[in-house]
């Protein structure tokens, strides 16, 4: 930052020193607008760099003569349909993200959810599984935990038939990726095997 606000000083001072008023935000061009279209192009990623033309090696020797001679317009035109259209990339919006696969663990979202078998899990507020359990009533259970766990700030469920077969892989792949198991379900190793 430092470095850039000193090159602004040293370009106001030489303008003025130059005769000019010190005003270096002048725009000397007005940006055409881009074209956002890129469409497609056979064979583009194929495409092999100009090769630059050079001195020939016995021309090089005993002189201070530029090495590469630079491109010609043609050369210059082949190597700029090359060009991958970087200019867009702050015109490209981002993407629409699929919706988080937790809920925030609160009574409207709570409400919603059907009186039915299944599982839930728990998250802090870093979403990191805090607790896993089945329940024969998913919305009962987790009005319960709404009143009893403040640690819980989202939550995901899942209906299941077999909720205590479903809990217990849940547990076992959470013990596995982890090493332990939630801190709310310590206690429980013996239950899982």
């Amino acid at each position: 930052m430092e470095a850039i606000a000193s090159g602004r000083k040293a370009a106001i001072a030489i303008d003025r020193y130059l005769g000019g008023n010190g005003n270096i935000d002048i725009k000397l061009f007005s940006p055409k607008e881009l074209n956002p279209w890129l469409g497609r192009e056979e064979g583009f990623a194929y495409r092999r760099r100009v090769e630059m033309p050079t001195l020939p090696v016995e021309d090089r020797g005993g002189n201070f003569a530029e090495v590469e001679l630079g491109l010609n317009q043609a050369l210059a035109a082949e190597e700029a349909k090359r060009c991958l259209r970087c200019d867009l990339r702050l015109q490209i919006a981002s993407p629409i993200l699929p919706p988080e696969k937790w809920l925030e663990f609160g009574t409207a979202t709570v409400a919603d959810i059907p009186e039915t078998e299944g599982i839930y899990q728990l998250l802090d507020e870093d979403k990191m599984v805090i607790y896993i359990k089945g329940a024969i009533n998913l919305r009962k259970e987790l009005e319960d935990q709404l009143r009893t766990n403040p640690k819980a700030k989202y939550f995901l469920f899942e209906e299941a038939k077999m909720f205590t077969m479903r809990e217990s892989e849940l547990l076992q792949q959470f013990l596995k990726k982890y090493g332990k198991l939630p801190e709310q379900n310590l206690g429980l190793e013996e239950d899982l095997y």
